[in-house]
């Protein structure tokens, strides 16, 4: 039965993400921004950790963010200022990325966890900076942010964000957690990588407001326990810290190769 509400879980996730990316960016914003004030009330009577709470909020503010900076740079812009602009907005989406890994780093550091806390700078060092951000149209009414990243980053990503719960919350988000991370990676996998940024931001903020609003039903329908085991939890760890090891060389290799070539000069 908890298989199943996981399975279930996926596919309400990527159909909100498919809804999303339709919907016209205004709309989305204020949306976000009434269910957030909505819930408020609830979520504060969760008692939930300062961890919890900045998360939350870094997650629905980067949404927000998202969408504002769809908007501004889906309009013309004079050429005099489309090299000043557009990059400085493109820059906010690469920091939030960014940051959002820094938290767990900083987090994995204070439990003393460091494979998980070095393999997490790995994914820093490596992410494609902000000239890998786009903004394209989905509608007419629609813009969406795309960030063109490889496959291994966000396969690394996935394993090393999976073993950071599990290593730290265990048998209560193993399950739920594994359906919010499958979800973008199969809307990235039908749809592109470009694409995985987008989905992976708009599944967890909804993931994560609809878990602080009904946590219950979450405890009970999606109970991971017999999942958890310290040697599961190593060898998370470990497939983490070696897929970040190979994504370091790859990306250490094509730039040497990039700086090497008659393209690009040393």
């Amino acid at each position: 039965m908890h298989l199943i509400f996981a399975i279930g879980l996926i596919l309400v996730l990527i159909l909100v993400y498919e809804i999303h990316r339709y919907l016209p960016n205004r709309i989305s914003i204020s949306l976000v921004v009434f269910l957030s004030a909505l819930l408020i009330p609830t979520w504060i009577q969760e008692d939930l950790s300062i961890f919890n709470y900045v998360k939350l909020a870094s997650v629905i503010l980067a949404s927000i963010i998202f969408d504002i900076i769809s908007i501004q740079t889906s309009y013309p812009i004079k050429p005099e200022d489309s090299d000043k602009k557009i990059p400085k907005m493109y820059l906010a989406v690469y920091v939030l990325l960014i940051i959002n890994i820094a938290e767990a780093v900083i987090f994995g550091l204070v439990k003393e966890q460091y494979v998980n806390a070095i393999t997490g700078s790995l994914l820093i060092l490596c992410a494609p900076s902000y000239q890998s951000v786009r903004t394209e149209y989905s509608s007419d009414l629609r813009t969406l942010i795309t960030y063109k990243v490889s496959f291994l980053w966000i396969l690394t990503y996935t394993v090393w964000n999976y073993s950071f719960i599990y290593s730290n919350w265990g048998a209560v988000g193993a399950l739920w957690h594994l359906s919010i991370l499958i979800a973008p990676i199969l809307v990235c996998l039908y749809r592109g990588a470009k694409y995985w940024l987008r989905a992976r931001l708009t599944t967890l903020c909804v993931f994560l407001m609809l878990y602080y609003t009904f946590p219950s039903f979450f405890r009970a329908n999606f109970d991971g326990g017999y999942l958890h085991s310290e040697n599961i939890e190593v060898v998370i760890v470990c497939i983490g810290f070696a897929l970040a090891i190979i994504l370091s060389l790859s990306v250490f290799a094509r730039n040497h190769y990039n700086r090497g070539s008659p393209d690009n000069p040393v």
